[in-house]
């Protein structure tokens, strides 16, 4: 994604992030988090919310968290709008009568 953003001009944010759980049945998802994240080569970690959590949002309550500082955010509208244009083009240069 960063490759294609960068590609298009298409501004994004290495931010990472931290993914909470706020009760016992969300942090038991944060497990399947972590190892999806982990077989796609993403550096995951678990933070103590009291502590790491708070560094990066200090509103949050969280039981549990990972924290992925790989991750970040992006205008997806933006992303979007570039890939419906690039298929449209593609579409009219493989449509016949196309010069």
């Amino acid at each position: 994604m960063k490759e294609f953003c960068d590609a298009h001009g298409i501004g994004w944010e290495g931010c990472g992030k931290v993914i909470v759980a706020t009760d016992e049945r969300r942090a038991a998802a944060l497990q399947s988090i972590y190892e999806r994240g982990s077989a796609n080569g993403l550096r995951v970690s678990g933070c103590s919310p009291a502590r790491r959590s708070a560094e990066y949002e200090p509103h949050c309550r969280a039981l549990r968290a990972l924290l992925v500082p790989q991750t970040g955010i992006v205008d997806y509208g933006h992303v979007a709008e570039k890939m419906v244009g690039l298929l449209q083009e593609r579409g009219a240069r493989s449509s016949p009568g196309h010069a």
